[in-house]
């Protein structure tokens, strides 16, 4: 199940769930993102990553970035255990010295059974103690100041030996 592709630009944002708009091309030097939610035996998975098409250096750092604060936040879960809200102190800080501004909007969530919000609805960005490995899915969603772009890295809280 696809949950998006479409390019990362302010005139085709989308909420969760919103239909796409027919005819949307992608174009020369553009980004976009890709965000997959598998369900196999009634266990739900949840990925996703941004892709630059050309080879526009800002768009290019913005998807690198994405991948890197994730792996930052990650890193830092990983040796502190902190809590959701912590890690999301974290990832707005990472992003900021980074110069992009974290949208809060996308601030992970558990998953497990079909469907997650069976379990917990809300983001991980609120809760306040250490999310669990293969529970939790860290979203990192970036804009640049202007909001006219931004990357997007999630995947599940796993420890090193997951990610090459």
């Amino acid at each position: 199940m696809a949950r998006c592709l479409c390019p990362l630009r302010s005139q085709y944002d989308k909420n969760f769930g919103a239909a796409s708009d027919p005819g949307i091309r992608l174009g020369e030097d553009d980004i976009f993102f890709i965000d997959i939610g598998p369900i196999w035996n009634n266990l739900e998975g949840d990925g996703g990553e941004t892709f630059v098409i050309g080879s526009d250096k800002e768009k290019l750092r913005c998807a690198n970035d994405a991948r890197e604060i994730f792996h930052e936040v990650r890193k830092y879960w990983l040796k502190t255990g902190g809590s959701g809200r912590k890690l999301y102190e974290i990832a707005a800080a990472a992003a900021k010295q980074r110069g992009w501004v974290l949208n809060l909007d996308l601030s992970g969530h558990r998953i497990s059974d079909f469907p997650h919000a069976a379990v917990y609805e809300g983001p991980m960005a609120e809760v306040d103690f250490c999310p669990s490995a293969q529970l939790w899915v860290l979203e990192i969603h970036i804009w640049n100041v202007d909001h006219t772009y931004g990357g997007f890295f999630e995947d599940m809280l796993l420890d090193d030996s997951y990610f090459s």
